[in-house]
């Protein structure tokens, strides 16, 4: 790798020390010593439970994760979590596909609901792009799921799962705002307020984001607005309404060697959900709308307009329940009707599945918990799939488990590889395979936590564009066979500093030499924080991304390091400050877009 891994030693190093002098005043203000990761219950098995009773590897954010980070977006937010790797056309008008365990078939969801596009995109197997979602104080965690999950979430859940959560209002009225700005005419805006009043409860945000890039067209103005209102009829049960509104106009920069100028591309997405709960039972309904306008080049002076409208249906009910002190039984179903219009098909193309799933949590002899599960998923397209899944945990103390699972996977086409022009391919099958992973998570102490995963999966009848008699068009012509593991290890030194590293490594076996990763990905933060400072340095780096026969794609590896600093002035008063790429180090993701080099950007937060 290209990277100076002295220069990136002395910057982390002169910042903690520099830091330090900075903080003597206020060591009276220390926090105290906490735990790596207390219990927390997440949704990997759609049934609460401690992280540590998960059978599955998962990774859980809070709001001062990505703002260590200084993330603006959801693909920011990712960057460094175990396992996980962003490619994406380059700065902050591209477009950004999250890959889990080596693979971009991965679902995304808010709040329960999927966001997944049936379209597809303009490249791999992502159906989401992470760039188009804004992070703002309405967002409380966000929890990732490696390995499959296509027994309790259907098509696209072969790498893993990313689901974001957002907050409820709660308690008085109180509200905040956010002003940022930085260099390629960066600015930043948020706004929120949250509260509650008898049983009625309320959030309302607003987002705005816009840069010039640091390339010609490569501009990006993106703005939300997000409400959610909760009603409670009594203690255990309430109803609920959400609205999101996106719009988002961005350059369409085609990369290098690519004259246009005047490309671009117009989106807005709607999404408008209501549901009922009762304890763990939640019914909903929901719609996203997503409208793509813009005009596109080739690179050759040949321009297309683009009318891309995608719609989502979906009518969910998921329950839980302990049958008895040994089981906890998690069922549910589906409804959910696709359809788009697209200029790039001959006529609207539908879709509708239905799908039921059931799982059972088993706990033998208190410290084993067994959870088989069946899924069951029949499409208009593509027919019935039945999908089983095994999980294991074996917790010998509280503070230690062992956990296994496999479970079969599977990615039907989207839209655009069955029905793009005269090159859509409506005879492919679904990709279909299985995937296992098994590993443990152990906290040491109050102070140390330390996790690894082993995982292997395989994937036939792959999609991919072949050249078929001088036309490509889309097949099923592949095979992967992916394993590999990843190291984790949170640290808390003392009362101020805390470290967070991980490092993965990955192999993919493919019949086609289209498939090209970099088997090796590291990431280190250092922590410091004291009295009214916070300070944080990120680096992470990925080795050159290679196929099957060692062959490179041309990218090369590539490794950054980011600093991020915050004072908090009073009670509700902070600033921040984060400098992205200090190095300013030229690398790409995917090959012709370079990633942005050095930039930054400062902002003050004020609650009221």
């Amino acid at each position: 790798m290209e990277w100076n891994k002295k220069k990136l030693l002395a910057v982390a190093v002169s910042f903690c020390c520099w830091s330090q002098g900075a903080y003597a005043e206020d060591v009276e203000d220390a926090e105290a010593d906490v735990t790596v990761l207390p219990t927390i219950v997440v949704t990997a098995s759609r049934v609460p439970e401690s992280v540590m009773a998960t059978p599955m590897a998962v990774t859980v954010l809070k709001p001062e994760d990505w703002q260590a980070k200084g993330a603006n977006n959801l693909a920011e937010a990712l960057v460094g979590v175990p396992g996980v790797v962003l490619v994406g056309t380059g700065g902050a008008s591209g477009n950004t596909m999250v890959h889990i365990n080596g693979t971009d078939r991965v679902v995304v969801l808010v709040d329960g609901k999927r966001l997944n596009l049936p379209q597809g995109f303009a490249y791999g197997a992502g159906t989401f792009d992470l760039q188009t979602f804004g992070l703002d104080e309405s967002v409380e965690r966000i929890e990732v799921v490696r390995g499959g999950g296509s027994a309790l979430y259907g098509s696209d859940a072969v790498g893993g799962v990313v689901q974001v959560f957002t907050r409820k209002g709660q308690g008085k009225a109180q509200s905040s705002i956010t002003l940022a700005g930085g260099d390629d005419e960066k600015f930043k805006m948020n706004l929120m307020t949250s509260g509650s009043s008898g049983k009625d409860r309320w959030r309302v945000s607003t987002d705005y984001f816009a840069t010039s890039g640091q390339r010609e067209n490569a501009y990006n103005r993106e703005g939300n607005l997000s409400l959610r209102y909760d009603h409670d009829i009594n203690k255990d049960s309430s109803i609920f309404m959400t609205f999101d509104h996106t719009k988002r106009k961005n350059g369409n920069w085609g990369g290098l060697g690519d004259s246009s100028i005047v490309a671009y591309n117009h989106a807005k997405t709607d999404m408008l959900g209501v549901g009922y709960s009762r304890k763990n039972m939640k019914i909903q309904a929901y719609q996203i709308s997503k409208d793509l306008t813009g005009l596109a080049s080739d690179g050759y002076g040949v321009y297309e307009d683009l009318d891309h409208k995608n719609r989502i249906q979906t009518l969910e009910y998921t329950d839980s329940r302990a049958l008895n002190k040994r089981h906890e039984l998690a069922w549910g179903g589906q409804l959910k009707w696709d359809r788009v219009d697209s200029s790039g098909y001959t006529n609207v193309k539908n879709s509708h599945t239905e799908s039921l799933f059931v799982q059972d949590n088993i706990k033998l002899g208190g410290k084993v918990i067994l959870s088989p599960g069946l899924r069951y998923e029949h499409n208009s397209v593509y027919g019935d799939e039945w999908i089983p899944k095994v999980g294991i945990v074996y917790q010998p103390q509280e503070k230690l488990s062992f956990y296994g699972n496999w479970g079969r996977v599977f990615k039907a086409p989207n839209f655009d590889d069955l029905y793009w022009g005269s090159v859509g391919n409506p005879d492919l099958k679904p990709e279909t395979g299985w995937t296992s992973e098994a590993g443990f998570k152990y906290q040491v102490n109050k102070n140390h936590f330390v996790n690894g995963t082993f995982f292997h999966r395989e994937l036939n009848d792959v999609i991919d564009w072949a050249n078929v008699g001088s036309i490509w068009m889309p097949m099923n012509v592949d095979s992967l066979r992916t394993q590999g593991f990843t190291l984790g290890w949170n640290g808390n030194f003392g009362k101020s500093f805390s470290v967070d590293a991980n490092y993965t490594y990955q192999n993919t076996d493919a019949t086609a030499d289209t498939h090209y990763e970099g088997r090796h990905q590291f990431h280190t933060g250092l922590h410091y924080k004291q009295g009214k400072w916070r300070q944080s340095v990120m680096v992470n780096a990925i080795s050159n991304p290679e196929n099957s026969w060692g062959k490179s794609n041309g990218v090369g590896g590539w490794g950054t390091l980011s600093l991020s600093t915050q004072y908090q002035i009073n009670e509700k008063n902070k600033v921040f400050l984060t400098v992205y790429n200090v190095f300013d180090k030229e690398y790409q993701r995917v090959k012709n877009y370079p990633e942005d080099g050095r930039n930054f950007l400062v902002g003050w937060k004020m609650d009221f």
